[in-house]
């Protein structure tokens, strides 16, 4: 990859990125966004759930919505705004359609926490319960033209995290 994963418009507390499909546009373009969280003093607690979730949504659209399209040139929109309330984020994709049904009700994978083999356990299913932990406001829309993924980090801790007693924040139907 040539350049910068990183263009478009950018003001104090807002950032668009076109990121190119494949994981190491995806690594370019996290390094530029931590840059850019850094200039807006998030607190420190906000950018490690924030770029978890970032980085599990941009890594998810390069393996699974276009698995084997490394560089493709429909790249992944990522549009970030600070407020008061958090880091709100919508990412646009053009790769293959997500059943936001299954996705928004993912359910954690069975692990046995007493297994002594290691090549036993899960390699993966946690990303979308990772990111419905760390988010609030999820909505994901999926028609024929591509995927709408919108979600708010907020500055206290979401849901469960902040409180076990608490209700998660539920995830919105788009």
């Amino acid at each position: 990859m040539q350049g910068s994963a990183i263009s478009g418009a950018r003001a104090l507390d807002v950032l668009a990125m076109d990121v190119p499909v494949g994981h190491d546009a995806v690594r370019v373009a996290l390094q530029g966004w931590r840059r850019w969280i850094e200039g807006v003093n998030a607190c420190s607690d906000l950018v490690s759930r924030a770029e978890i979730v970032l980085a599990e949504v941009l890594n998810n659209i390069t393996e699974h919505g276009f698995a084997e399209q490394e560089g493709v040139l429909l790249p992944i929109a990522v549009h970030c705004r600070m407020s008061g309330r958090g880091l709100h984020v919508m990412v646009v994709d053009k790769g293959r359609p997500v059943p936001a049904d299954r996705c928004l009700a993912a359910v954690l994978p069975p692990v046995s926490l007493g297994t002594q083999d290691m090549d036993g356990l899960p390699e993966g299913g946690f990303g979308w319960c990772l990111i419905r932990e760390l988010t609030c406001d999820l909505s994901l829309v999926s028609d024929g033209s591509g995927n709408r993924l919108c979600f708010v980090v907020p500055l206290g801790k979401p849901g469960s995290l902040a409180d076990p007693a608490a209700p998660a924040t539920p995830a919105r139907p788009a």
